[in-house]
């Protein structure tokens, strides 16, 4: 549930990572890695994001591809024939 502080509604990592659609560890891979902003901290250090952030949060993960077509290595490695070879 945000948080109302001085006006502004914050959201935790958690409540982030739900409304983007993504685990929790992706996100703070994704702050740690500075593809996206980190929050501010609270009085307890807990990471904070306001609901601007949390919409630039979510652009960037709609921004991503998906991953690309596996590879025939990749196939092999999992003891599949791709479907060009079926």
């Amino acid at each position: 549930m945000p948080k109302l502080i001085g006006g502004t509604r914050f959201h935790t990592v958690s409540e982030v990572a739900r409304a983007v659609g993504v685990h929790r560890a992706t996100l703070l891979r994704w702050i740690d890695a500075q593809k996206v902003t980190d929050g501010k901290r609270d009085r307890n250090g807990w990471r904070m994001f306001s609901d601007t952030q949390l919409e630039v949060i979510r652009d960037f993960a709609l921004s991503m591809s998906p991953p690309g077509d596996v590879s025939e290595d990749q196939m092999r490695l999992f003891g599949r024939q791709s479907a060009r070879h079926q």
